[in-house]
């Protein structure tokens, strides 16, 4: 099975833009990947002033991982196990979500794969050759996040890749990273 890494068409779509100090309400977020529980927060957003004739699209650039209502409804029966979906308040804009991805692998074949570390640390910087390990299978590829990986770094396999296809979902890019070895599973 293919994987893939989960990119947005920055290039042909908007951006959306926190309205507030993301650091303070987001960078937990995206350095834990814990559940959330309670959450009663209003997040407020617009989309960042760009050319007219872009549309934010159903993966907008965002701080964290943003969908819209229509890949809210194609994808979280798909995704449930693996993420926690939030309301943005978007005004007009139509109705987006942020993610909350809770699938995080230690994946890596460390020995196979091309990897560069920050200096002194376990921290992934980049990953030239990405080659799974066991860790990674058929039930679990579905979306997660690689362990120690910095950034917004979001892997789906083909099956989740093909779903946005044939629904037409706008503003995702696909990166094909590597495979599962189906002998491991």
């Amino acid at each position: 099975m293919k994987i893939y890494n989960l990119l947005h068409d920055s290039e042909n779509y908007r951006w959306l833009e926190y309205q507030g100090d993301w650091f303070d309400f987001f960078h937990d977020i995206n350095c834990s990947n814990t559940r959330i529980d309670n959450f009663d927060y209003v997040i407020r957003c617009k989309a960042i002033r760009d050319k007219k004739e872009r549309v934010l699209g159903d993966y907008p650039c965002f701080v964290v991982p943003a969908i819209s209502q229509k890949a809210k409804d194609v994808l979280e029966s798909q995704l449930s196990d693996f993420i926690q979906i939030f309301p943005l308040e978007t005004g007009k804009l139509g109705q987006y979500y942020f993610i909350n991805i809770l699938n995080v692998l230690d994946c890596l074949d460390k020995n196979k794969s091309e990897i560069q570390y920050l200096p002194s640390s376990d921290m992934i910087y980049k990953i030239k050759k990405w080659n799974f390990n066991s860790r990674l299978n058929d039930k679990n590829s579905k979306i997660f996040i690689i362990k120690n990986q910095m950034g917004e770094r979001i892997y789906i396999d083909e099956n989740i890749k093909k779903i946005i296809d044939e629904n037409n979902l706008k503003g995702f890019v696909f990166r094909e990273v590597g495979e599962i070895n189906e002998n491991m599973q």
